[in-house]
């Protein structure tokens, strides 16, 4: 059985998570509950929570309620867009710290930068705040460049050199994640990117 590359494995993964929940708030501008966690298999107390730490936080607030029966009637709106990215917010609507800040830095780098190696890549991704070590830029690098987002512009020469690359997927102006499955998530899309097993 051996494994190949491909640019477009896409899987059948639920969507969930904060990012989902936050693109779908705002694809659909007025929303329920209901609305959320039926857009992704997502737990109805998960969507609750994050809610309510946007209305706390001043990024959603509460302009009706539908004419429905039971629970979760409330209509909810957008008050306040900080972008693409889903806000991180603590229980009481205070900004939390973002985790992934180093895989957007990167992603940011790759657009700037053109052409670049991974250690041009640690070096211009990072900030007095997050540094990103070349070690972690080499993995990142590794796993865009398996799932198509980079193209090799000059070959690697073990020993001497690492690879020159260039960004060959712009998908959007949020940061593909890696996956502890290895697969990539890319939140542009709303995909699963990754390999196939043969």
């Amino acid at each position: 059985m051996g494994r190949h590359p491909v640019n477009e494995a896409v899987l059948n993964v639920p969507l969930r998570g904060h990012q989902h929940f936050w693109s779908t708030m705002r694809e659909l501008r007025r929303f329920t509950v209901s609305d959320i966690d039926g857009a992704g298999n997502a737990r109805r107390d998960t969507v609750r929570d994050y809610i309510k730490r946007l209305l706390r936080a001043g990024i959603l607030k509460r302009v009706g309620t539908k004419p429905v029966p039971g629970t979760d009637a409330d209509v909810y709106e957008i008050a306040n867009d900080p972008g693409p990215e889903a806000p991180v917010v603590r229980r009481d609507g205070a900004p939390a710290p973002r985790s992934g800040l180093g895989n957007e830095q990167m992603w940011r780098a790759m657009k700037m930068l053109g052409r670049f190696t991974y250690r041009d890549l640690a070096i211009h991704a990072s900030t007095d705040e997050v540094v990103v070590k070349p070690a972690t830029a080499k993995t990142y690098v590794r796993h865009l460049l398996r799932t198509g987002y980079l193209a090799v512009v000059i070959p690697a020469l073990p020993g001497e050199r690492p690879a020159v690359l260039r960004l060959c997927r712009n998908s959007g102006p949020l940061a593909p994640m890696i996956q502890r499955t290895d697969w990539v998530w890319d939140p542009n899309l709303r995909r699963v990117m990754g390999q196939e097993t043969r």
